[in-house]
């Protein structure tokens, strides 16, 4: 769980890839072609899978 300056809360959970994945539209690097291993969503963006 993370805390921010405001004492508001949220779950953070890290993933870490099968395979490295590339990301070709990373705007905070100047949309370099980055390859990543892992990395951390917010969890109101995660959804369970049906079935």
């Amino acid at each position: 769980m993370r805390i921010n300056h405001q004492g508001m809360s949220w779950m953070e959970y890290w993933i870490d890839f099968d395979t490295p994945q590339s990301d070709l539209t990373d705007e905070l690097n100047g949309f370099a072609d980055l390859t990543y291993r892992a990395s951390t969503v917010d969890g109101k963006f995660l959804r369970p899978l049906d079935g």
